[in-house]
């Protein structure tokens, strides 16, 4: 999904920052292969901030997968 550009954002399900922090930085870096390490890093800055804001975000363009 993440080379179709399907995903717009890399999120944790950590619940506490003692217990469970919320590391994004192996998917951080593992994106950044994929897709490039400026878009990896707004996908967990400036996206995710901009929804919390309540600011459109700007969707990545879609890449086919050839069969």
């Amino acid at each position: 999904m993440m080379e179709q550009r399907l995903v717009q954002i890399i999120a944790s399900d950590a619940h506490d920052s003692s217990e469970r922090p919320p590391i994004l930085s192996r998917a951080v870096k593992v994106a950044s292969a994929i897709i490039g390490s400026e878009e990896a890093e707004r996908m967990v800055t400036s996206i995710p901030q901009a929804v919390i804001d309540g600011k459109r975000i700007e969707n990545f363009s879609p890449v086919l997968r050839e069969n």
